[in-house]
């Protein structure tokens, strides 16, 4: 569930400041998530809580396999956001661009997963690289449980 305490949106046990000017595409609070768009809406950022779910690089390679159509573009990478260790790759469905960062957390009694989701039709390096999608990342937070 989603929720809004001391200036941080709060996904599970994950906090972070959504960037100046940005725009909520989806706040359906399913599955914890919530979708964010810049104001001149060039990419899509899929913000989600997976609940027991396996390590980033395991989940991320499921990925090939799991959905047809869609062409990996980069190796899976390792990476830490803020102490959270995670992966990362790109990959197109032939359409759009993604980006998935996947963080590993754990929960009171499973694995858990922070997961970012970037989609764009052209510019997913740039998309990447866009000022309020790095504050998000220097944002991420993990917080005690509640």
């Amino acid at each position: 569930m989603l929720r809004y305490e001391n200036s941080r949106f709060h996904l599970d046990n994950i906090s972070f400041q959504i960037p100046e000017g940005f725009l909520f595409e989806d706040c359906s609070g399913e599955d914890s998530s919530l979708t964010l768009a810049p104001p001149d809406h060039s990419f899509t950022l899929e913000l989600r809580v997976n609940h027991g779910c396996m390590d980033a690089e395991t989940e991320l390679s499921y990925l090939f396999t799991d959905i047809a159509g869609l062409e990996q573009d980069s190796p899976i990478t390792p990476v830490t956001h803020n102490g959270l260790p995670g992966s990362e790759v790109s990959c197109t469905d032939g359409r759009l661009m993604y980006y998935e960062l996947r963080l590993d957390f754990n929960g009171r009694y499973e694995q858990n997963a922070f997961v970012l989701v970037l989609s764009t039709e052209n510019g997913l390096h740039s998309a990447q690289q866009h000022p309020g999608v790095q504050s998000l990342l220097h944002s991420l937070r993990l917080e005690g449980p509640t």
